[in-house]
């Protein structure tokens, strides 16, 4: 039996979340400026502080992912600056980083699911 759609859940709301960032960055209403840069204000942040450390903390790959998922909105405050200053080219550069982040959360959501799946099975077979 498949688990609950928590990491999944969590890996659709973060690629939404790029494309709501990508709006902003382009001028648009998509998010504020809070939302962007708030590591607990968005959705992945309110559920990893809400119920994802506390329910998946016995994963290693959820504390990987509280912390790269820091290290993401921390680049994009970055990006946010040097687009502010008018500084597009350091801003463009902040985005293929930023990619490479975003990559990374996907990932361990990735092997959040699939460790939760294997881990399951397991149990069931006991």
């Amino acid at each position: 039996m498949k688990q609950p759609i928590d990491f999944m859940t969590q890996l659709t709301e973060h690629i939404i979340w790029n494309v709501r960032l990508r709006c902003f960055l382009d001028g648009g209403a998509c998010i504020n400026e809070d939302q962007a840069v708030s590591s607990e204000r968005c959705s992945l942040g309110q559920w990893l502080a809400r119920e994802g450390l506390s329910k998946y903390g016995h994963m290693a790959a959820i504390n990987d992912l509280d912390a790269i998922h820091s290290q993401m909105h921390k680049q994009v405050k970055q990006i946010i600056i040097a687009k502010n200053s008018g500084n597009a080219v350091e801003a463009e550069a902040g985005l293929i980083i930023l990619h490479k982040i975003s990559e990374r959360v996907i990932e361990l959501l990735t092997e959040l699911d699939r460790n939760f799946d294997e881990t399951k099975e397991e149990r069931s077979l006991d």
